[in-house]
Parts: structure tokens; C-alpha cells; sequence
């Protein structure tokens, strides 16, 4: 796709655009051309790099966007803000590495620093917020005693968990999440990778045989075909609504050499995931006009692809800042129930994304159902949501 007029990428949206080309790894294209013309709202450009948390990578891109002085002076200090909270994780999981060693718990380490260091020329240019560690889902509650103990907070949920209410929110989400006030750490503990426990099944039940080491710290995650599957799968879950995890896709694809690529086509097709890879594949090169080597250009062709990078364009524009795009919006939920139930076709991916779509985990806490009874949260849940909705407008 060639750019025309004030449009580069797929969404005739000229601040996204722009973005887009700022954060790209190497774009193709004269990024400078629409603010060389003019009528660039500056404003919802910043809007949009707070929205998809690619301040410093933007800041990386300022000369070749032609970014006014004054907007990257506001952006100057996202690169040492991510490095601080590189180094805060960094001193952080060899804490808990320690304790999770003495304690004989396993664990690997997930999207975030992993990709920062083995994917970027610089790990503090990719914004990392919290930590994203699994463990075997039979030792989450001793991993929790560790990490509540170093100052946490769990936040979600944040309700007190008796036995029902943890086993159901297990089969609603993947991971507890929590706060340090001390520091503003944050942290993800995950027991699988996905909500949808039909999403990425082998990852889940294989990744102690696949895990290795990070380039730069030593600290355990998934061997480098399988991590980028994982990602892959997170970022399509959420219908790549952050550029951020596209751009992480562009960068780890380019450190594929042959034998790389061979291996990644692989164990895309293992795990099926050739439709979930060939959309993003597609979506980096229509946002950042990547450069994909033949076999996995070759997996952005076919129509259940093209028809996911197509919804997930939708998503991307419907999620701008200051669109009015939210959950409460019938348009924007319908696009992404139709993104979500057309990830995968695998026995039981379907129901449960549906499911997802529609409970609130947080209703757990006022609803006591017995252990394992989650169905009846697909009605209980929306009768919920009209009764505060409706209570909201009294």
C-alpha cells in the first residue's frame, strides 16, 4: 500500500499515521510528509502516545516525523522514566527469584522485560509498566504469600478470596494483579497465559520444557519461537488496541534469521496460530510497512486474516482518545466479540470467549456461587450491569 495524500497506514487518521511511522523499526515511507503539509493536531498526537505507551519510542522517531520542539521536550523524559522502572524490576525479580528458588516454585518471565532486552537497541524504549511472571497454577497462593510479603497489594481482584470465589476467578482470568504504594511497582502473577484456557493450551501446559533464559539478566522465560507465539496470542486477545505490542512483533520478527523463521512457521502451525500471526503480520506491515520475510508474509494472505487485521484496524480507530469508544458502546463491543470469537477455531475457544465477553469477574465478589459454577455469570453478570446503569441515572 503506497501512501496517499494525508493518509500513511491503513486508518485515514493522520495523527495515528504519524505515530505509527515514529515508532515503525524502519518505515518505507516519507514520515514527514503530513506534518510538512500541515494541520497536525499535536495535541491528539501526545493523546495518542499516552494511549498506546510508546512515548519514548516516539521520542526515538521525533526527527523523522518532524516533531515540534516543544513536543518532544514533553516527551523527554519517557526514556528515563522506562529505565527506572527496568532497573526497579530488575532489583525486584531477583528478590523474588531468591524466594521463589528457596521455595522450589517455578517460574518464567513474560512479555516486558524479556522483549525489552532481547528485541530492542535499548530496553528503556519500550515502556514497561508491571511484571508479568507464571507459575504452576497449584503453587499460586504460596507465590502470593512471597510477593505479599515484599510490600504488595493485590488490586484485582480486590475483593477477599474464599476457596469458591478463587476457583472461579482462576476459570474467569489468568492472573492476580498487584500494587506496591511504596514504589508504584506493579506486577502480574499469571497461573496460564490466556483467559481462554482453549487459546494457547501447549504454551500452557508446556512451558517449563520451554523455557530458557533472557539475553541480559539470566531470569527464566519461553524459548524465543514460543514467546513470540505468546505474544502474538496476547496482543490479538486484545485486539492490539496499543501499537506497542505491534511494534514489539516488528522488532522480534527482525531478529529472525533463517533457521528463525523456519522455526517460528513451525510452531505457529502447532499451536494454530497461523491466522492470529499472518493478521498481525498484516497489521505491521499496513501501520509500519515491515518488511516480512516470504513465510510469514505468506501467512498474512489468507481470507480469515485479512478479515482479522481488518477488524482489528476497527478496534485500533475505534479506541482512539477522544472517539467515545468503551465497553458501554454496543458498536465497539460487537466489533470486538466478532475479533475474539474468530482467534482460533479449537473445541471450546468459542464458548469460553463468549463467556469472557460478557462476565465480570468482579461480580464474584456479591454473587456466592458454589466452586466451578461460572455459567450462570453470563446472565447474572448483564443483569448487574443494567441494574447499576440504570441506578447510575437516578
Amino acid at each position: 500500500m503506497e501512501a496517499t495524500g494525508d493518509t500513511i497506514g491503513g486508518i485515514a487518521d493522520r495523527e495515528l499515521d504519524l505515530l505509527a511511522c515514529a515508532i515503525a523499526q524502519s518505515p518505507a515511507m516519507d514520515c514527514a510528509r503530513p506534518a510538512r503539509t500541515g494541520g497536525i493536531d499535536w495535541a491528539r498526537f501526545e493523546a495518542l502516545v499516552d494511549r498506546h505507551r510508546v512515548g519514548a519510542l516516539a521520542l526515538a522517531g521525533a526527527a523523522r516525523i518532524g516533531m515540534p520542539a516543544d513536543v518532544a521536550a514533553r516527551l523527554a523524559g519517557e526514556e528515563e522514566r522506562n529505565a527506572s522502572n527496568y532497573l526497579r524490576s530488575i532489583a525486584l525479580l531477583r528478590k523474588l527469584s531468591d524466594h521463589f528458588a528457596r521455595a522450589g516454585i517455578e517460574w518464567v518471565l513474560l512479555k516486558g522485560i524479556a522483549v525489552a532486552e532481547a528485541a530492542y537497541e535499548r530496553p528503556a524504549l519500550r515502556e514497561m509498566i508491571d511484571i508479568d511472571l507464571m507459575v504452576d497454577a497449584v503453587r499460586i497462593e504460596e507465590a502470593e504469600g512471597i510477593i505479599l510479603e515484599k510490600g504488595f497489594t493485590r488490586i484485582h481482584p480486590r475483593f477477599a478470596l474464599d476457596d469458591a470465589k478463587r476457583a472461579n476467578f482462576a476459570k474467569l482470568h489468568s492472573a492476580y494483579s498487584y500494587f506496591r504504594r511504596a514504589d508504584g511497582a506493579q506486577l502480574d502473577l499469571h497461573w496460564r497465559t490466556s483467559q481462554n484456557p482453549y487459546f494457547v493450551p501447549q504454551i500452557d501446559a508446556h512451558w517449563r520444557e520451554w523455557s530458557g533464559t533472557t539475553v541480559v539478566s539470566g531470569f527464566p522465560t519461553l524459548r524465543p519461537d514460543v514467546h513470540l507465539a505468546y505474544v502474538l496470542a496476547h496482543g490479538a486477545k486484545h485486539g492490539w488496541v496499543r501499537l506497542k505490542w505491534l511494534a514489539d512483533v516488528e522488532r522480534m520478527v527482525a531478529m529472525l534469521d533463517d533457521a528463525g523463521v523456519a522455526l517460528l512457521t513451525a510452531t505457529l502451525r502447532e499451536h494454530g496460530l497461523e491466522t492470529v500471526a499472518g493478521s498481525a503480520f498484516a497489521l505491521c506491515h499496513t501501520l509500519f510497512r515491515s518488511r516480512l520475510p516470504e513465510a510469514l508474509a505468506d501467512l498474512t494472505s489468507s481470507a480469515r486474516a485479512a478479515q482479522l487485521h481488518d477488524h482489528a484496524l476497527e478496534l485500533i480507530a475505534a479506541d482512539l482518545p477522544m472517539g467515545g469508544a468503551g465497553i458501554g458502546k454496543p458498536g465497539y463491543l460487537w466489533r470486538r466479540m466478532r475479533h475474539s470469537l474468530g482467534l482460533v477455531r479449537r473445541r471450546g475457544y468459542r464458548r469460553r470467549a463468549l463467556l469472557l465477553e460478557v462476565v465480570r469477574s468482579h461480580d464474584l465478589e456479591h454473587v456466592p456461587l458454589p466452586k466451578g459454577w461460572i455459567v450462570p455469570m453470563a446472565i447474572i453478570s448483564p443483569v448487574l450491569a443494567v441494574g447499576r446503569a440504570i441506578s447510575g441515572k437516578q
